[in-house]
């Protein structure tokens, strides 16, 4: 009797021991969009077509395993105005030098128009589309550098997508 309780205990110690060198915590989508808020919005001009990106909103499909941005896109030319709204899909990486989770080669999937005053409204879109929505910056999404839980400089050992967020393990 005395030897099967040690070695439930023992057991019981191993799994604690194990379990406690992970540190696992979720990072929820609504926490992704308040950094992002940060980050945006993100700016950029070609061939006289200034487009802004703005009040992005992350979907993470943890089906695919993807993190896709939804945002509203003004474009201007001349005076005349474009709004639409596009998906940004790109690569999740973790940078170690600099401690961030980055959406890198964010790229323009999806655009749908939502009202257009613009004459050559057709060259204005193709800007938007190939030229300006493959040149998108990193975007940053968790930068552990500063986050300061106590444990020193983060590593995530493993970065999932979930259904309920970015799942990181320590």
């Amino acid at each position: 009797m005395i030897t099967r309780c040690s070695s439930i205990l023992v057991f019981v110690l191993c799994c604690v021991s194990f379990s406690s060198q992970a540190f696992v915590f979720t990072v929820s989508e609504k926490q992704l969009n308040q950094v992002l808020a940060i980050g945006f919005p993100i700016s950029r001009s070609y061939q006289n077509v200034d487009v802004t990106f703005s009040d992005p909103k992350v979907n993470l499909d943890a089906l695919d395993k993807k993190v896709l941005i939804s945002t509203v896109i003004v474009a201007k030319q001349n005076g005349q105005t474009l709004h639409a709204t596009g998906t940004i899909e790109g690569k999740l990486d973790y940078h170690a030098m600099s401690q961030q989770l980055r959406f890198e080669k964010p790229t323009l999937k999806e655009f749908k128009v939502i009202s257009n005053d613009i004459a050559a409204a057709d060259e204005a879109i193709r800007t938007v589309r190939q030229t300006i929505g493959r040149n998108l910056p990193i975007i940053i999404l968790v930068d552990f550098g500063d986050l300061d839980i106590g444990l020193g400089d983060i590593a995530p050992r493993e970065i999932d997508i979930t259904p309920r967020g970015l799942s990181i393990t320590l």
